[in-house]
């Protein structure tokens, strides 16, 4: 028997509004502006870059053109996702690029920038969530419950038929 579990909900459906989309898309212009960012801009190119290997390294790349898009159309649910994309980016540029080099060091002068201009940014709020979702989301956490205890109650009975016939059931 297959357990079945409620689709996600769709990522737009509680989008960012436009006056916080606008305070992030500033933070990403200014960024995008300083020197160091011009290696962030576009997606790697492992094949123009001549790093074939990046992609067995990397593997959710994230550069600040596809946050600017994605930004622009809307798939940030809150600023945390935004700024969850922009640490990636960062832990993608110290994973593949070695202390010392220029990749490395223009990584690490962006987050400092990145880090200074969120903290001076006014608090993000996402749109309110209606009461609806929110019972929704309750909801959710209900079942989720439900189903941990579900499967430590089925985890806990199969560990006391594999003690009682010394080994596993099969």
């Amino acid at each position: 028997a297959q357990l079945k579990l409620k689709p996600a909900k769709e990522v737009g459906s509680r989008k960012i509004d436009a006056a916080l989309r606008d305070q992030l898309l500033a933070v990403i212009l200014a960024i995008s502006e300083m020197d160091e960012a011009r290696l962030y801009l576009i997606p790697v190119d492992p094949i123009a870059w001549k790093i074939p290997h990046y992609a067995q390294v990397i593997k959710k790349p994230m550069d600040l053109g596809t946050m600017r898009k994605k930004l622009e159309a809307g798939e940030y649910p809150n600023p945390d996702k935004f700024k969850d994309d922009f640490d990636l980016m960062i832990r993608n540029c110290m994973a593949f690029n070695p202390p010392g080099t220029i990749v490395h060091d223009a990584g690490a002068g962006l987050d400092k920038i990145f880090k200074m201009k969120w903290a001076a940014m006014p608090p993000l709020r996402p749109l309110q969530q209606s009461e609806d979702e929110e019972e929704e989301e309750e909801e959710e956490e209900d079942d989720d419950a439900t189903r941990t205890c579900f499967f430590i109650g089925v985890r806990f009975n199969l560990s006391k038929a594999q003690s009682r016939h010394g080994g596993d059931p099969d």
